[in-house]
């Protein structure tokens, strides 16, 4: 007994690419907006004490938590995500890279690096239902 089958394929690239230019910006923004969240919970509560270099910075104003922004780049198909400087300033920088800031010496305390490290694995996960019609 043998079967006989017709099958017809029918390429829709357009409509993928499409799909893909409606989806991207609404997902880049989940993507942003969780990673900032993620970013400024590590930051955890305001101190009146430095931390311990290596730990992510304290904040006795929650400027920097307040500071933390993100930005979506539709043209260019980005998400910025970190401290803005003119509500944070150098220090956040100073503080993440361990610079000197205002005559003083800061050892790093790295808190963007770490959280958008931890966050690149779960990313891909926001793009699974993007290309929906």
């Amino acid at each position: 007994m043998s079967v006989q089958m017709k099958i017809k394929t029918r390429d829709d690239v357009k409509k993928v690419i499409r799909a893909k230019r409606r989806g991207e910006p609404k997902t880049l923004g989940r993507v942003g907006a969780i990673t900032r969240g993620a970013m400024k919970r590590t930051l955890g509560r305001p101190t009146k004490k430095p931390r311990a270099p290596g730990r992510p910075m304290s904040s006795p104003t929650k400027r920097a938590k307040k500071g933390i922004l993100f930005s979506v780049n539709e043209r260019r198909g980005v998400v910025q995500i970190g401290p803005s400087i003119r509500m944070v300033g150098l220090s956040a920088n100073a503080h993440e890279f361990g610079k000197n800031f205002k005559g003083n010496a800061y050892e790093a305390r790295p808190f963007a690096k770490p959280t958008i490290e931890q966050m690149a694995p779960k990313a891909p996960r926001f793009w699974a239902n993007s290309l929906k019609e």
